[in-house]
């Protein structure tokens, strides 16, 4: 008997440890935005080596909750309500790895920051404005990864958007940051706005099946089962829509055809940013949640065809223009590109695969550590010395840019000359109309107004008589 209490005693501290990993993050970036605020001198050990401290102890107690998951096959879950909401955070073996993996290169990455502000000398808040969003960064990916339902993971998934634009804003150097925000950010917002029209779909789908599951929350462990009942009533139509949406929500965070443009417009930014953000955040994000849609692949099969056609596209138009660049980052974001659509097809074979993925991830973010160390940004000379490499981001340019400008043109157009014009002059038919009928039967005798009535009566019996007779007739 004080064998079992002293192990639920050691198992509830790990619980709470667990917490841990996923706020200290948080309250440290909080510490350090409200002395930004009130304009607070800190300690610079604590600036400079808080966040790497904090990276430690996470790796620390996620390597042990894996143990503890893993052998002894447990799970951490901590909930808290609050004011009819819930709240809650869930680690098992679903998400284990990935929160490894996230601490691992979130560790890697501080190293190189640390580095980077020791080499190259910064004002102390700038220093402390990167750490505040880097640490936000950091935190939200915990967040995301141990939420147990797909609603809690849609929010962080936004959050995540923001934190990008606003680390994006205040880029340590601001080299052309402005410029190319707004083209990043459409890209995260047409894969936040596909995830949200996945998930009402879902969520109605859901509501439907409350008698037959646990709850309407779609929590990520039933996500399979929640698949088997959404294919069983659901229109097939509705079902391929919410995939497809969803595989969008992907593709926008794994940089696959035709968003393959997101990481040359980070070209420009620091390495500072580059790194966490495109090694780290999108790529664990996008993963972690393509792996969790990838039973509807069960109950759709032929939706795999169209993933082979995506990624061998971004495979081979990534080799080609690859030949055409200097620019380490935008090489190194076709070899991301590559990598990404790689895994997304060799995943769907051996789901174990991801090992592998996470292998090549890690390989390519200790490599850009040590050229980004040495200043090292472009090659000496391109493979092919030709001015064509600018195809496909013009393509993609006129996906995200000139076409959307063109279409709010257009659209704003119709509104000034179309539609106002169309329902302003409805609504003056429909005034002169009623100004009509009101002076006509206010001068009209009682029996005009009696047989107008009755006219209109007998029109609507005809009406109701007619339906009734050709019923079975097809207008439509």
């Amino acid at each position: 008997m004080p064998e079992k209490i002293y192990k639920l005693f050691i198992m509830d501290i790990f619980n709470s440890l667990s917490v841990i990993v996923v706020f200290l993050p948080l309250i440290f970036a909080i510490s350090m935005l409200i002395a930004r605020v009130k304009f607070v001198l800190i300690n610079k050990t604590i600036l400079n080596y808080g966040l790497y401290l904090i990276n430690i102890i996470n790796l620390i107690l996620v390597s042990i909750s894996a143990y503890f998951i893993y052998v002894q096959n447990k799970t951490f879950n901590f909930g808290l309500n609050c004011f009819d909401f819930s709240f809650n955070l869930l680690a098992d073996k679903n998400n284990i790895l990935f929160l490894i993996t996230a601490s691992i290169f979130y560790f890697l990455v501080n190293v190189f920051v640390i580095r980077f502000f020791i080499t190259k000398k910064q004002f102390l808040f700038t220093k402390q404005r990167y750490y505040i969003l880097f640490s936000l960064l950091i935190s939200n990916t915990y967040l995301f990864l141990c939420s147990p339902n797909i609603l809690q993971c849609l929010v962080f998934w936004f959050v995540q958007s923001l934190i990008i634009l606003i680390f994006s804003y205040f880029d340590i150097f601001k080299i052309g940051t402005k410029v190319n925000i707004t083209r990043f950010l459409r890209i995260n917002l047409l894969g936040d706005f596909a995830f949200l029209v996945a998930y009402v779909l879902f969520f109605k789908y859901a509501i439907l099946q409350e008698p037959l599951i646990e709850s309407t929350s779609i929590a990520i462990k039933n996500i399979n089962l929640f698949f088997s009942y959404l294919i069983g009533i659901s229109s097939i139509g509705e079902y391929k829509f919410a995939l497809i949406m969803l595989l969008i929500a992907v593709f926008s965070r794994l940089i696959i055809f035709p968003f393959s443009c997101y990481y040359s417009f980070f070209a420009n930014s620091s390495s500072v940013l580059y790194l966490p953000i495109m090694i780290c955040a999108n790529n664990i994000l996008g993963a972690y949640l393509y792996l969790n849609i990838c039973p509807m692949f069960d109950y759709f099969p032929d939706a795999k065809m169209f993933i082979y056609t995506v990624s061998l596209i971004t495979i081979i138009t990534s080799l080609i223009f690859i030949t055409y660049e200097k620019n380490i980052k935008i090489i190194y974001g076709y070899l991301l590109s590559i990598i990404n659509a790689v895994f997304i097809s060799i995943v769907l074979f051996n789901k174990y695969s991801v090992f592998i993925y996470f292998g090549l991830l890690f390989v390519l973010l200790l490599i850009l550590m040590n050229l980004f160390s040495k200043d090292k940004n472009n090659i000496k000379r391109k493979v092919l010395n030709k001015f064509t490499g600018f195809y496909l981001e013009k393509f993609n340019i006129f996906v995200f840019e000139k076409v959307p400008y063109k279409l709010a043109n257009i659209l704003t157009l119709v509104n000034k000359y179309f539609f106002k014009i169309l329902f302003g002059l409805g609504n003056k038919i429909t005034d002169t109309a009623n100004t009509f009928f009101v002076i006509k039967s206010s001068k009209a005798s009682k029996i005009t107004i009696i047989r107008t009535v009755f006219l209109v009566f007998t029109l609507f019996v005809v009406f109701i008589i007619l339906a009734i007779l050709f019923r079975r007739i097809d207008f439509g």
